[in-house]
C-alpha cells in the first residue's frame, strides 16, 4: 500500500505528536484493550468469510457429496447402523 505525499506529512506530524506525549499505565491499557477489539473483530470476519466460502462450495459440489456419502453407507451398512444403534465399531 503506497501513500501520498499528504498522506506521508500527515503521519509524520502525528508520529512528532505521540512522540512528545508520554504513554500513561491507563493509557496503555486501554490501547490494549482497543487491540483486542480489532483482532476480534478481525477474527469474526476471517471465520464469516470462510464459512461462506465453504457453503459455496458445498451449494456448488451437493450432488458430488451426496452421491459420496451414498456410497460410503452402502459400502459400510453394518458400520453405520451400529452407529446408529450407538453401539461401538471397529
Amino acid at each position: 500500500m503506497k501513500f501520498t505525499r499528504e498522506e506521508l506529512e500527515e503521519l509524520k506530524r502525528f508520529d512528532a505528536e505521540v512522540d512528545k506525549a508520554p504513554l500513561t499505565l491507563q493509557d496503555y491499557h486501554q490501547s490494549a484493550e482497543l487491540d483486542r477489539e480489532v483482532l476480534h473483530d478481525r477474527k469474526d470476519n476471517a471465520h464469516r468469510r470462510i464459512a461462506a466460502q465453504q457453503k459455496a462450495w458445498y451449494e456448488a459440489n451437493r450432488e458430488r457429496v451426496a452421491a459420496q456419502q451414498k456410497a460410503y453407507r452402502e459400502a459400510n451398512r453394518e458400520r453405520v447402523a451400529a452407529q446408529q444403534k450407538g453401539g461401538k465399531t471397529a
